[in-house]
């Protein structure tokens, strides 16, 4: 990601991928979370909706992470092993008044042991003043 930006000319679609990509391995990789509420990929989320898209994700998919703050947790949680990107198309997205340009990009994951996880799933990303946020995240069945 870093040498994408730091190129001359930024390639939208290539800062897109990684955005997704980078968002939707923090987000499913809970086995390196120390409790329910250490939510991954909120970095990718506009500010004035990361607590919302925190609490949404602690009462659906962290809801039973267990606290590993003694590092004695037995439970098995997903660590993702490889994404790979399936489509990935124009979009815009409508931000209050503002349309905003974006990407929908559908990504399938894959997992180091299968525990039942979201495999196929879409994020939707809008631009707004040259950099990528992540809007929605869809599940779809494979």
């Amino acid at each position: 990601l870093k040498g994408v930006l730091e190129g001359s000319e930024i390639n939208k679609e290539t800062y897109a991928t990684l955005i997704a990509e980078l968002f939707a391995i923090d987000l499913y990789t809970i086995d390196n979370k120390n409790s329910k509420y250490d939510v991954g990929g909120l970095d990718f989320i506009y500010p004035e909706e990361q607590e919302e898209f925190k609490n949404k994700v602690i009462d659906t998919m962290y809801k039973l992470v267990e606290d590993n703050s003694t590092n004695s947790r037995k439970q098995d949680l997903p660590i993702v092993e490889n994404t790979s990107v399936i489509n990935i198309e124009e979009t815009q997205y409508k931000k209050g008044q503002t349309l905003l340009n974006g990407y929908k990009i559908n990504l399938t994951l894959s997992y180091e042991q299968d525990l039942g996880y979201d495999k196929n799933i879409i994020i939707t990303l809008a631009d707004e003043n040259e950099k990528l946020y992540v809007v929605s995240l869809t599940t779809e069945e494979i």
